[in-house]
């Protein structure tokens, strides 16, 4: 034993929150004694400093009405301890904390007191709720340091694997008849009543040891005398049970944990009337006994030996009294021995309830929480875990409760199997504790479990359901931080098959549920260099089969309210198969912050492998409503963005490949309204806006990606479109592809995009430059955009409808390009540089047919334009099926179809205002060796002759596009990281995509048509124009994203 002895005192619940329970440490054998009063109807525990168990060796001596306590080991004849008037009072067990997580009393050793009147009388605890459970609870937590959360209110925080471990765990005996309770009662003095399958077995039972209960007498009395008048008053909020008696059963009273000889005669007097009167507004639970049976209904608590006369007056009417509006419980007592699964077993002072749901449970109201959120409850929920724990059961959570610390469920308690409430806003868990330094968003690999709210740290199979958090202490926005925060509401670490369920969080001034791994972040054993999983995985020594790779497994949040936190509603890093399904996630972010604010994304920089939103709504939020960072096999279908501020669906990947994406049926609602005319960071600008943003491998780094893709955007509703600002990234769908060697296809089809104005409806803008190599990658895969409805009041000036460009390819043809089946309708006006569709690439192929062309205003630029780029090889263009219908009185201008030097065209049965347009074929020579498709000379097409409805051919500016090879960022402001700061791997810094000081890019995206610019176009360039593939906007404006 060590030289310190902590004390503890455990005072009546009745007593205020500060005086229910004092902690106390004693250095053994000093020769200075502690002296302390004994308080009435108080229990005492002893635990040795170093272990957290009973001291051993201990030496007690009464001193006329004084309790001394010595440790014998002590080289001091003095007490260690003295307890002043113990002997005067009626007062509790003495005991400790033994190994196998019971509570062991020193009743043989303590010298023993005669039974006194007042000890007969045991008080009635203030609120009438029965023991103090909290008290009864500690017997269950291991460790010294855990023993002061009654006197410190701490709580499992840091994300340590050390928590509150399980309260031990009695059984109640049901004994047949009254009169076998009183023969057992006989022999069972201090002795432990457990279940059994017959009275002879129970009888064995009562034999055992019964100190391991940890209720206080008085406690227990209140309990006791609540039957008086057949009913026993538990906590309000509370589970309830229903007993239902024929005409000719009896029913008993039991105890729940170690029973006296005195209690257990006095108990078998209890079984007169046998009526129960539950908690209101509870879970409840049914108990059914045969004509011939008698049922025991269970008390609060262990009672001691005072409790013995107050026991006995405790028989009355026989009404019963059920629980409003709660679950349910069964209990089948047609085997008088047997207890079913159903059953409320007093169990060290607990019940036990049913919950048609969640299983097993029991109800942390029943070890002290404070309902109304006044005083810290968090060390009754820590006696409930632990009780929960040794149960194998959830715990059940009512009130408004606050918390001074985090609600960890980890290896300690790992037998909980849930937590649940009441529902969101009924039952709430609010907490303030403040976070220490700054989240490092260059990385995001800082281990932030120490401030959360709520932790799964390590367990699989945990449910959190019906229950809101909140998080109120005010550090929530700092000017110009949007990555700062570290406190998320709920926190699922290195966790399979956990379900979030109908749960509210608001307030993190992270994410409100946050599902990562922090194991992927320590060293991989089998690495013969010492790396992580992650930096193994980066650097392709493993792959996703990899069996070690740390992932959180079939991970689900349903049906719950994630609103007003800082960064994220949800936010998810390193699992595979995750679903979000029918959550609502709105007002994530801020206000004068454009950086962050999220429904729900994954993280920057971590792997993810199957990801599906599923029949979310996501409603303006300040950033974006459903986003990806990175990830693979992502579904996004069936879900609702509304207001979203500047994109409503989001997905693209920067550390791990991406290959398989399918956003399908959504409807994306713009508001037109909820934007953001200034930034808090001066020197970023948030203008633009996407309805649908796709993109591939943002950093154009090498990601051993797979040879082909598929990515689909189909069936989406995207409303309100409107240009704020004249911001050029203005989409309806954008989707980007930067994979140098992907055969991809790209299916975009079914949409339906409707608004005021849009620089682009849909844009496909992609540049397949290997990085690594230097070299041009190959360019076109296949694009289908089929079956779209598109219908805008207005195109502003240098954009276009549609706009599809594949920029350094390698010039070598290949894959092919398809626009069909789609209504494009420009109701008010068409300014683009485009009327329609402008395709710019190496694609083998390109078709552009059947399609409706409703074009209202100044109709000037071509309907249809081309500029293919090849080395000797020869791209087609089909142009067949299409109904243009203009404001223009004659004839469709001559050069409604463009296209360069070295595309073949073929056009028939095109109509213009129901006028059938001329057929058209057009073939090009075959270009010399070594032609170079970015400097050719561009030809003057001649003049076809087909009247004034044909391809144009009239000369154009010369001038080849210019790409730069390095992009060039814009530091925004000193708080932003430089792109030369690299990871602790040899990785560059998430936080590289820098938003430029403003963004002109008119005229970039698309090649300016009309006078000057005809059929031999290139791409003009223009002098004030930015990088088009510049990482910094390639992806979004500022950015850095979770």
């Amino acid at each position: 034993m060590s030289n310190q002895i902590i004390l503890t005192v455990i005072r009546p619940k009745g007593t205020s929150a500060t005086e229910q329970a004092a902690r106390f440490n004693v250095n053994a054998g000093s020769g200075q004694a502690l002296h302390i009063q004994a308080a009435a109807l108080a229990d005492y525990q002893l635990a040795d400093a170093a272990t957290g168990l009973a001291p051993e060796n201990l030496e007690f001596t009464r001193v006329g009405d004084n309790l001394h306590i010595r440790d014998k080991a002590s080289a001091s004849a003095r007490p260690d301890i003295v307890i002043e008037n113990y002997y005067a009072h009626a007062t509790g067990n003495i005991k400790g904390l033994q190994a196998d997580g019971s509570l062991t009393a020193y009743d043989g050793e303590i010298p023993a007191k005669p039974l006194t009147a007042e000890q007969v009388t045991v008080h009635q605890n203030n609120s009438g709720n029965g023991v103090n459970k909290l008290a009864v609870a500690l017997g269950g937590l291991a460790g010294a340091g855990l023993l002061g959360a009654l006197a410190g209110g701490g709580g499992g925080g840091g994300g340590s694997d050390q928590a509150p471990a399980a309260a031990a765990t009695q059984s109640s005996t049901s004994s047949t008849t009254a009169q076998a309770a009183a023969s057992s009662a006989n022999t069972a003095a201090n002795a432990k009543i457990a279940t059994s399958s017959n009275t002879a077995a129970q009888t064995n039972a009562a034999t055992e040891a019964a100190a391991d209960s940890a209720t206080s007498s008085e406690s227990t009395a209140a309990d006791t005398q609540n039957t008086a008048s057949g009913s026993t008053t538990a906590p309000v909020n509370t589970p309830s049970e229903t007993v239902s008696s024929s005409d000719k059963e009896t029913e008993q009273t039991t105890t729940d944990s170690a029973t006296s000889s005195e209690s257990t005669a006095a108990d078998t007097q209890n079984s007169a009337s046998g009526s129960t009167t539950a908690p209101v507004n509870t879970p409840s639970e049914t108990v059914s006994s045969s004509d011939k049976e008698t049922e025991q209904t269970t008390a609060d608590s262990a009672t001691l030996s005072e409790s013995a006369e107050s026991d006995a007056k405790n028989t009355a009417s026989g009404n019963t009294t059920a629980p409003v509006n709660t679950p349910s419980e069964t209990v089948s007592t047609d085997t008088p021995a047997a207890v079913s699964d159903g059953q409320t077993a007093t169990q060290n002072g607990y019940r036990v309830y049913e919950h048609p749901q969640y299983g097993k449970y029991i109800d942390a109201a029943e070890f002290g929480t404070d309902p109304s959120g006044q005083t810290d409850s968090l060390a009754a929920i820590n006696a409930a875990l632990a009780a929960a724990h040794k149960e194998n059961a959830a715990v059940y959570l009512s009130g408004s409760l606050y918390i001074s610390n985090q609600i960890v469920l980890n290896k300690a308690n790992s037998g909980v199997t849930a937590l649940f409430g009441d529902g969101m806003g009924k039952t709430t868990i609010s907490f303030d504790k403040a976070q220490t330094g700054v989240f490092n968003s260059d990385t995001n690999e800082d281990d932030i479990r120490a401030f959360a709210g709520i932790l799964i740290d390590g367990q699989s199979n945990k449910t959190i359901a019906d229950l809101s958090v909140k998080y109120t202490n005010p550090d929530f926005y700092r000017t110009g931080q949007s990555y700062f925060g570290k406190v998320n509401g709920i926190l699922v670490n290195d966790a399979d098959n956990t379900l979030i369920s109908k749960v509210e969080v608001s307030g993190a001034n992270r994410a409100g549920v946050f599902f990562t791994s922090t194991q992927t972040l320590q060293k991989d054993p089998d690495s013969a260099n010492g790396r992580t999983y992650k930096a193994r995985l980066i650097r392709g020594e493993v792959d996703e089969t990899y069996e070690n790779l740390p992932l959180g497994e079939n991970n689900r949040i349903v049906d719950s309210n994630l609103h007003h936190n800082r960064v994220a509603g949800v936010l998810l890093a390193y699992q595979k198969d995750f679903t979000a399904d029918g959550n609502t996630m709105s007002w994530n972010g801020h206000e004068a912050d454009g950086g962050t604010g999220y429904g729900i994304a994954s993280m920057a920089g971590s792997y993810n492998y199957g990801i599906t939103y599923t029949n979310n709504t996501t409603d303006h939020n300040y950033r974006k409503g459903l986003d990806v960072h990175d990830g693979d096999d992502i579904v996004i279908e069936n879900n609702t963005s509304i207001g979203d501020r500047l994109y409503g669906i989001a997905v693209y990947n920067r550390q791990f490949t991406m290959d398989t994406v399918k956003i399908n049926n959504n409807t994306i609602i713009a508001d037109p309204d909820f934007r953001l005319a200034q930034d808090d960071n001066a020197g970023l600008k948030y203008f633009g806006y996407a309805g649908i943003h796709m993109q591939t491998n943002t950093q154009l780094r090498d990601l051993r990606s797979s040879d082909t893709g598929h990515f689909e955007i189909s069936g989406n509703t995207i409303e309100n479109l409107d240009v704020y600002q004249n911001a050029t990234q203005t989409y309806g769908i954008e989707f980007r592809n930067h994979e140098p060697n992907m055969h991809y296809t790209l299916d975009i089809t079914g949409n339906t995009i409707e608004g005021a104005s849009t620089k682009y409806a849909i844009a496909v803008i992609n540049n397949t430059k290997n990085t690594t190599l230097g070299t041009n990658g190959q360019g076109s895969g296949t694009i289908n955009v089929v079956d779209n409805t598109i219908d805008i009041d207005r195109i502003p000036k240098g954009t276009m409808p549609v706009f599809i460009i594949e920029e350094n390819n390698s010039g070598q043809l290949r894959g092919e390009v398809t626009v069909s089946g789609n209504s494009l309708t420009i109701r008010e006006q068409s300014d683009g540089t485009i009327e329609g569709v402008q395709m710019i690439g190496n694609a083998e192929t390109y078709r552009v047919t059947d399609n409706t062309f409703e074009i209202h205003g100044t109709m000037d630029k071509p309907v249809i334009s081309l500029l293919g780029r090849a080395g000797s090889e020869i791209p087609e263009l089909f142009v067949s099926g299409n109904d243009i219908t203009t404001d223009l009185t004659g004839n469709l201008y001559r050069s409604w179809i463009e296209r360069n030097t070295v595309v073949d065209v073929y056009a028939d049965n095109n109509t213009h205002n129901g006028k059938e347009l001329a057929e058209v074929q057009h073939i090009v020579s075959t270009p010399a060796a070594g032609y170079a498709p970015e400097t050719a000379e561009t030809a003057h097409v001649l003049d076809l002759g087909i009247g004034s409805d044909t391809i144009s051919g009239t000369g154009t500016n010369q001038a080849a596009y210019k790409q730069t090879e390095t992009a060039e960022t814009a530091t925004a402001s000193e708080s932003t990281a430089e792109l030369s700061e690299q990871l602790s791997d040899g990785l560059p810094a998430l936080n590289d995509l820098l938003a430029v000081t403003e963004l002109d890019l008119s005229a970039v995206l698309g090649a300016e048509s009309g006078a000057g610019l005809a059929v031999g176009a290139t791409v003009t360039e223009y002098a004030q124009s930015v990088n088009i593939y510049e990482e910094q906007w390639q992806s979004e404006v500022s950015a850095y994203i979770v």
